[in-house]
C-alpha cells in the first residue's frame, strides 16, 4: 500500500504513522508512506530538546517541536523535505534495503551518486548527507523512515538546530553532517517525481502504483487524533527527557562570580546549586524548585516573586539575587 499524506501537520502525521505501527496486520502487506511537515524540528525519542535545538529560536519563529516515537537523532522539516516511512513485519524489515531503493531511484532517475554511509545515511557524491533514517522495532512489524532533503531551507535549519546551550546528559547525541538539497543538484527535480520514482522501484512496477490518502483512515480518526493530542502534550514533548544538568558562570554585580548548576529531572527543575556556597541558593530553590524548565514558567515564578520580594531592592544581596534568576530564565 502507497500512501502520501495531505497534511502538513508533523503531530498528525507522527500520529498516523505510529497508529499504522499499531493497528494494521503488516504479516503480508507492507507500507510506503510518504509525508512532508511544515516547519519544524523532530527530536528523536531518546533526545534532550535543550540540549538538541535553540529553543528560543523556535519560539520566536513559530517552528514547532515534536518528539517522535523512533530514535535517532534530531532533524529539521518543511515542504522542502520528503519524509519516507517503509512500514512491514518485523520479519520482512530490511533498512539497508529502504536505503538501497531510494538510492536506485534517484541514480535511476536523475544519474546521482548517492551511496549508504556506515551509519545508515544517504550520501552524494560520497560527501553530503541527504538522508538520515530511525527506526522502531516491535515484536511484529517495525518502521524504519527517513529524511530526503530536496529544498530546505538549509539557513532556517542551522539556526533550528544549533543548541544555545551545552549541557550533561546521558540522552542520545546528534552528529552534525555536511548536507545539501537535491534541487542545488539537480534543479529541476521535486518531490513528486521523488515519489513516483522511489513507490514504483519499491514495488517494482513500471506503472506508479495507486497512491491513497490518509482518507482511507477516516473511520479512526479518533484514535489517530487522541495520538496527536499525546504528541503534543509538554509531559511528552520536554517531559520524557531524561536527567541533565547545565552549568552556567554568572558575574555577579558585587564583583565576584559564582557557578550556577541546574539539575533537571523529567523536565522540571530539581535543584539549583551556586557556589562558592551563597546565602543565595536556598532562596532561589525555594521559588524554582519544581518549576518546569521553561522560559515562560520560570519568568512567570521569579515575576511574582519579585513582586512581593523586599529583599529585590538596590542592595547587594538584591543585585546579585537578580542576575541569577535572570540568567536562569535565559538559558530555560
Amino acid at each position: 500500500m502507497v500512501l502520501r499524506s495531505q497534511y502538513n501537520d508533523p503531530y498528525l502525521n507522527l500520529a498516523y504513522e505510529n497508529w499504522m505501527y499499531e493497528n494494521l496486520n503488516l504479516d503480508n502487506h507492507d507500507v510506503l508512506y510518504f509525508w512532508q511537515n511544515s516547519p519544524c524540528v523532530v527530536i528523536g525519542r531518546h533526545q534532550n530538546p535543550w540540549l538538541e535545538c535553540d529553543l528560543q529560536y523556535l519560539r520566536e519563529n513559530g517552528i514547532k517541536l515534536a518528539r517522535r516515537y523512533s530514535g535517532g537523532g534530531t532533524v529539521y522539516h518543511d515542504l522542502g523535505n520528503l519524509n519516507i516511512t517503509f512500514m512491514t513485519s518485523r520479519s520482512r524489515y530490511n533498512r539497508k534495503g529502504n536505503l538501497e531503493c531510494i538510492a536506485k531511484a534517484l541514480s535511476d532517475g536523475w544519474n546521482l551518486d548517492v551511496d549508504l554511509s556506515p551509519r545508515d545515511d544517504l550520501v552524494v557524491d560520497g560527501t553530503f548527507k541527504i538522508s538520515g533514517s530511525a527506526a522502531k522495532l516491535g515484536k511484529y512489524s517495525g518502521y524504519h523512515h527517513c529524511t530526503l532533503l530536496c529544498d530546505v531551507n538549509l539557513d532556517e535549519l542551522n539556526k533550528a538546530i544549533i543548541p544555545r546551550m551545552v549541557g550533561k546528559s546521558r540522552a542520545t547525541q546528534s552528529v552534525a553532517s555536511r548536507v545539501i538539497n537535491l534541487k542545488d543538484i539537480e534543479p529541476l527535480l521535486d518531490a513528486n517525481e521523488i515519489i513516483t520514482s522511489t513507490a514504483q522501484t519499491y514495488t517494482q512496477q513500471s506503472q506508479l502504483p495507486k497512491t491513497l490518502s490518509m482518507d482511507v483512515f477516516k473511520g479512526n480518526l479518533n484514535e489517530i487524533h487522541q495520538i496527536r493530542d499525546q504528541l503534543l502534550a509538554w509531559e511528552w514533548i520536554f517531559g520524557k527527557t531524561s536527567p541533565f544538568t547545565i552549568t552556567k558562570s554568572v558575574p555577579l554585580p558585587s564583583g565576584t562570580t559564582v557557578k550556577v548548576e541546574l539539575e533537571i529531572r523529567l523536565g522540571v527543575i530539581h535543584n539549583i546549586a551556586v557556589s562558592p556556597s551563597s546565602i543565595l541558593e536556598n532562596e532561589i530553590n525555594k521559588h524554582l524548585k519544581g518549576v518546569r524548565f521553561d522560559s515562560e514558567e520560570v519568568s512567570k515564578v521569579v515575576g511574582l516573586y519579585l513582586k512581593k520580594s523586599k529583599s529585590f531592592q538596590s542592595d547587594a544581596k538584591g543585585k546579585d539575587l537578580g542576575k541569577i534568576l535572570t540568567t536562569i530564565i535565559n538559558i530555560a
